[in-house]
């Protein structure tokens, strides 16, 4: 019964996921209604098979775990509320028995979001290293202060994290021991935290963090990158997936063509600031927040028709986080049936 009940949930969550990639690649959003109805099902069913076979304290951890990350990568602008939501609905509607168990210990259903930013991080790598040799005015000065600011923005990542490694190890460890998701998390909420605030990119704070995780070092001659490099891989895939995109994260298009949800370049939006045209949008941060509304999108249609306006404006591309939701889910629960026996 429960393998029947696994199958019918798991099927309408593939039709789920390729509907709302579809969505997502399409129409650039993943709408309410596509997640009310291929969700409710698999969650409902999900729920009574949960209570029947007593595994609601594993299910809730792990489906906790899930929707918290989720939610923070919606709070920080890494992806949109519909792919906040789709996660969501997966985490709640994926069978308790199909998370990995390996040598009698359950490797917790987060793990799949290593598998949606490694393919993220593919995507991102294949689609630049083809932009890389197809743009002929590659090696500008935009380029060269952009790869100058993401390697400050990794060491400076890194200094925190070591900084929070050795809180948990001299602080923590020696008392109580967190399970390694909830470390995890600490160390994605300082990636997002540090990238936000502008204050902790001081260079003199850093630098004084800098100088506390060296005497660190000295004192418990441990390095803490060496002791739990996994959460350091989790976290920094998810930060080379924010900075990376940056280099060629633009795209030209006629004014004319703009719709709402896309997401102005700054370049374009400051040309707004001296125009006439009512409803245009304000200085564009380049993030989630900055999507147009329909009503801002017309007043762009209408700036480019107006005496000062340009038929050509720039777009930043939106990452379709969909496809890699789906193949990130399809892979974890893949790789659990033919390796780890559940």
């Amino acid at each position: 019964m429960a393998s029947s009940l696994n199958f019918l949930i798991i099927t309408l969550l593939i039709i789920g996921c390729c509907l709302a990639t579809y969505s997502d690649i399409r129409y650039g959003k993943i709408s309410n209604k596509l997640i009310m109805i291929y969700g409710s099902v698999p969650f409902l069913l999900n729920a009574l098979q949960i209570m029947r076979d007593d595994a609601i304290v594993t299910y809730a951890v792990n489906a906790l775990i899930v929707i918290i990350i989720a939610i923070l990568l919606y709070s920080f602008h890494v992806w949109a509320g519909g792919d906040c939501k789709m996660m969501i609905w997966i985490a709640l509607s994926t069978p308790a028995d199909l998370y990995w168990i390996i040598s009698g210990k359950i490797y917790v259903f987060w793990w799949v979001y290593i598998f949606i930013f490694s393919f993220g991080f593919i995507y991102l790598c294949v689609d630049n290293i083809r932009l890389f040799f197809c743009e002929k005015d590659i090696l500008n000065k935009e380029f060269i202060e952009e790869l100058k600011t993401s390697l400050y923005r990794y060491l400076r990542t890194i200094i925190y994290l070591a900084a929070i490694g050795h809180i948990y190890l001299i602080f923590i460890f020696p008392h109580t021991k967190f399970p390694m998701a909830v470390y995890t998390i600490a160390c994605i909420v300082i990636v997002l935290v540090t990238t936000h605030i502008k204050l902790l990119a001081n260079k003199w704070i850093v630098g004084v963090v800098a100088l506390i995780d060296l005497i660190c070092v000295i004192l418990t001659r441990n390095i803490t990158i060496n002791t739990l490099w996994y959460s350091y891989v989790v976290v920094i895939i998810l930060m080379i997936l924010r900075t990376i995109s940056k280099v060629f994260n633009y795209e030209d298009i006629k004014t004319k063509d703009i719709e709402p949800g896309m997401i102005l370049s700054q370049e374009s939006s400051i040309l707004f600031q001296q125009s006439r045209v009512q409803g245009l949008p304000g200085i564009s941060d380049e993030t989630l927040k900055s999507r147009l509304t329909r009503d801002e999108a017309d007043a762009v249609k209408r700036w480019g028709k107006s005496k000062y306006g340009l038929k050509i404006i720039r777009i930043v591309k939106k990452m379709p986080f969909a496809i890699f939701i789906t193949i990130g889910w399809i892979v974890y629960f893949i790789l659990g049936c033919v390796y780890f026996d559940n």
